[in-house]
């Protein structure tokens, strides 16, 4: 009797855990990998005016992005800066969101970003490892996971916008402050991905 309830239990485990492993709705497997969110380019964005907040937006228009196809839900957002074409090197950047292609853009946030010495993969081409945000208006806090720590990495790794999409599915980040003179970046783009 005792071999037989440590059969069915032994089994009754053995599908619990196929279970949970084959669910795919929770933790980074419902994640997607980074994409452009804004070409890495010399020109600087045109600010969004009160006019042009009515403007539905446009998904072709670089730097605007649908995170509609992801999935159940949009979830959480990560943003990466990038940019050249040296370490230290500066950008500022404003980030919006559309609930709908009806409704009017909701600012978001606004910032700095600072080039470290981690590459892309490009030539002279860095990761932001600093990123400021000097003001927010969204509904959650926003937030920043740090570069890596100097003592770590020298030049401080990868800095990240963290934030929660409250469920709105259109983006833009708008990039200014890119001129090339110091200490300002000569080009700049970000990346972006989100996971539930």
């Amino acid at each position: 009797m005792k071999n037989k309830i440590l059969i069915i239990t032994s089994i009754a485990l053995m599908f619990g855990v196929v279970f949970v492993m084959g669910s795919g709705g929770e933790g980074p497997s419902s994640g997607t990998p980074y994409e452009t969110f804004r070409s890495v380019t010399a020109t600087e964005d045109t600010q969004l005016a009160a006019a042009t907040q009515q403007t539905a937006p446009s998904v072709s228009d670089d730097g605007t992005v649908s995170l509609f196809r992801r999935g159940k839900g949009i979830g959480a957002i990560q943003i990466k800066f990038l940019g050249t074409a040296a370490a230290n090197k500066t950008l500022a950047w404003t980030l919006w969101a559309w609930k709908s292609t009806s409704d009017p853009a909701k600012y978001v946030a606004y910032g700095t970003a600072t080039t470290g010495v981690t590459e892309t993969g490009e030539t002279n081409e860095f990761y932001c490892d600093t990123i400021v945000i000097t003001d927010q208006q969204w509904y959650k806090t926003v937030g920043i996971a740090a570069g890596t720590p100097d003592a770590i990495v020298s030049g401080g790794g990868i800095s990240e916008l963290i934030l929660d999409s409250c469920e709105h599915p259109f983006w833009k980040i708008v990039i200014r402050d890119i001129t090339g003179t110091s200490p300002e970046a000569a080009t700049a783009g970000a990346e972006i991905a989100n996971f539930n």
